[in-house]
């Protein structure tokens, strides 16, 4: 969400600074949401109105795509509770509101003012329109995820940029306008992990970005990812682990432009990737899972052979990681894919001769043993 206008309402003997965010592009048929943010930039604590709880307290002055004008609000009860936050100097409170009926609105553009406790906030101004999404990336909840929203990464095409917009608990939400028509992908990240999951993309001249996200909003700026080797790219779908760390599995070519290993990027911020050296190969497909405690699962499929490699949440160095060994064979894989087992998470394999094999990913049957 983008902050638009601020308000300082005075509130006893201290200052609320009163604001709203909102994104300025919506979707029809769905509601268009307000955040509203009470701040206390003061030295001594201050109450305000609990607009959360009293959310007739904010309405919203309206004039739809059709030109009708409106002032919409929720229905307040008989007898107002006059609940009060209770807002510690430099704390702040937010609430968000759904603009009622907004979800019936037509394409076009439509002007809103906000007004919070008899107090005229601010004034934007909405686009709506269908969204047509160019990518869809949907491919991103480990495959024992049953419970638990699932996310959707979406991105259309706007003039020269690309908006990237996503999907969550019903909801798509534009995110925000990357330069260039790009692909991105959303990270796999487990549903029951309320961290802000990351989304990366290639630019045009084939470099790495990434940005992370909050729910609905980014919390961190697109930022270029930079690796220590100059033919480094990304060989298989990225993660975000259980300490919202973005763990890209890379494939590292030498001079001669052969590919000379595998490793784990894991990114936290702008600062250089921390590096986990994987194998000695390059796997013709990385599949990638997050086990319950938020461990990051990289299956690398050979024609002949299955190993998974596990970068562990909790460990913080540059130590190779131990790879073990899944399954050695005379046939050789066609396909693979994840799949659920009885006993839990496994990978399928599809032969040339048609034959399909399942093996389990449970660390207590695999053989430690590096190729």
């Amino acid at each position: 969400m983008i902050p638009l206008l601020c308000a300082i309402l005075s509130v006893g003997h201290a200052d609320a600074e009163v604001s709203f965010k909102a994104h300025t592009r919506a979707i029809v048929g769905q509601t268009i949401q307000v955040k509203i943010v009470v701040s206390n930039p003061d030295s001594d604590p201050l109450n305000f109105p609990d607009v959360g709880n009293r959310p007739w307290l904010v309405r919203f002055d309206t004039v739809d795509p059709q030109g009708a004008r409106r002032q919409l609000y929720s229905t307040p009860p008989s007898e107002d509770p006059d609940t009060q936050w209770s807002i510690a100097p430099g704390e702040r409170k937010e609430a968000l509101f759904d603009i009622p009926t907004s979800d019936s609105w037509s394409t076009g553009n439509a002007t809103v003012d906000v007004i919070v406790n008899d107090i005229a906030v601010g004034s934007t101004r909405f686009e709506l329109i269908e969204l047509h999404p160019h990518h869809t990336d949907s491919n991103t909840k480990p495959v024992d995820q049953t419970q638990g929203p699932i996310a959707e990464l979406y991105a259309t095409v706007k003039d020269s940029a690309t908006e990237l917009w996503l999907g969550r608990a019903g909801r798509k939400d534009f995110l925000l306008s990357v330069p260039g028509r790009v692909t991105p992908e959303l990270s796999m990240a487990r549903a029951d992990r309320h961290i802000g999951r990351w989304i990366t993309w290639m630019d045009e001249k084939g470099h790495l970005w990434g940005l992370q996200t909050h729910l609905r909003d980014v919390q961190t700026k697109p930022f270029a990812i930079d690796f220590p080797w100059p033919q480094a790219v990304p060989c298989g779908r990225s993660a975000t682990d259980a300490k919202a760390r973005l763990v890209i599995p890379i494939c590292i070519a030498g001079p001669n432009g052969k590919m000379t290993q595998l490793a784990a990027a894991i990114v936290t911020g702008k600062k250089a990737p921390l590096i986990r050296s994987i194998a000695r190969f390059e796997p013709s497909t990385v599949l990638t899972n997050i086990d319950a405690g938020g461990n990051v699962d990289f299956i690398l499929i050979r024609p002949n052979a299955v190993d998974i490699a596990t970068i562990e949440a909790h460990e913080n160095h540059s130590r190779p990681s131990t790879i073990h060994r899944l399954w050695r064979g005379a046939e050789t894989i066609a396909d693979s894919a994840l799949t659920m087992t009885p006993s839990g998470p496994a990978v399928q394999l599809k032969m040339t001769t048609e034959e399909t094999m399942v093996i389990e990913l449970a660390k207590r049957n695999r053989d430690e043993a590096r190729p």
